[in-house]
């Protein structure tokens, strides 16, 4: 296996483009299948070679927000099908940002919990 040195920086042009740029000293290929493709900016199953040393930009913009939409899943509660606490939607927050959230209407995503006997809960995504 050979082992190449990279140079990988985000450049912020006129037109914020979201694109990593690769600058290497050889010729290598980078290579994804179902896994860090997204947060790389490139396609699933995909072979991304070099060409004069350069990978002009990934493939497409790096996507650094894991889920579109994030389940908070709960022992504490159930819906009848599934153990959802809270769905948090991303939509609106600002590109490369931290996700944001404030239940405006707490009484519209109550739930009802499993038991009252219980005094430990688990939590998970």
């Amino acid at each position: 296996m050979d082992l190449y040195s990279y140079l990988s920086k985000y450049t912020q042009t006129q037109t914020d483009q979201g694109k990593y740029i690769f600058t290497v000293t050889s010729e290598p290929s980078i290579i994804f299948t179902n896994n860090v493709f997204e947060a790389m900016g490139f396609n699933a199953n995909s072979t991304n070679t070099f060409s004069g040393g350069s990978l002009t930009a990934s493939t497409n913009v790096i996507k650094l927000q894991a889920e579109d939409t994030i389940y908070i899943h709960s022992d504490l509660v159930t819906n009848g099908t599934d153990n959802i606490l809270q769905e948090i939607f991303t939509n609106g927050d600002i590109n490369y940002s931290s996700v944001n959230f404030q239940n405006t209407s707490v009484d519209a995503y109550a739930k009802l919990i499993t038991t009252n006997q219980n005094n430990v809960y688990n939590f998970f995504t």
